[in-house]
């Protein structure tokens, strides 16, 4: 028993394709934390509902580091930050992205957000994320990389047969190095 798991743990490091998979886990564990997790993801999860709209007002916007193309031709993404009031008169604060002419500093500003949820809003026609959505594909990386590693648990690797080890009529090879050198 204790030897069939040092072989499934054996084969999760040795085998190509979980090399690969821990390449690929580590790649994307890198690219997750560089782009992936600044990633639009509240968009998709959580700006598909019903939105309640507050007026706002801009506390300060400033650069992110992030240019949307090329250094030279690209956007830089600017990072605002906003305050407003939900119904019930709490203040809420916020901070949303884009790469359009932002808000200046003091602006009134709409902002939408979860009814049930406030702390989840964004400014109108902002991200509520750093990057586009399509930067998380980065992802995908590691979701490969741990299919190629539990693909070696489990089945093991696929071995190739070498041809000098079977013999002309197909039984089983001779293993010469099993014969005392000088015996015929």
């Amino acid at each position: 028993m204790i030897a069939r798991q040092l072989n499934k743990l054996h084969r999760c490091f040795t085998v190509p394709h979980a090399r690969l998979g821990w390449l690929l886990l580590l790649v994307g564990a890198i690219t997750w934390q560089m782009f992936g997790r600044h990633a639009d993801w509240p968009s998709l999860l959580f700006f598909q509902k019903q939105l309640t709209q507050a007026n706002g007002i801009v506390l300060d916007v400033s650069g992110t580091g992030f240019t949307i193309g090329d250094e030279t031709n690209g956007a830089s993404i600017l990072s605002v930050r906003f305050e407003f009031a939900d119904p019930a008169g709490l203040q809420w604060r916020g901070r949303s992205w884009t790469e359009r002419t932002a808000p200046k500093r003091g602006e009134q500003v709409t902002v939408e957000f979860v009814a049930s949820q406030p702390g989840i809003n964004r400014i109108v026609d902002c991200r509520s994320g750093a990057l586009p959505l399509w930067a998380g594909a980065v992802l995908l990386f590691p979701i490969f990389g741990f299919i190629c590693i539990l693909k070696a648990v489990l089945f093991g690797g696929n071995r190739l047969v070498d041809c000098s080890e079977t013999s002309q009529n197909g039984s089983e090879p001779s293993d010469a190095r099993k014969s005392p050198v000088g015996r015929e």
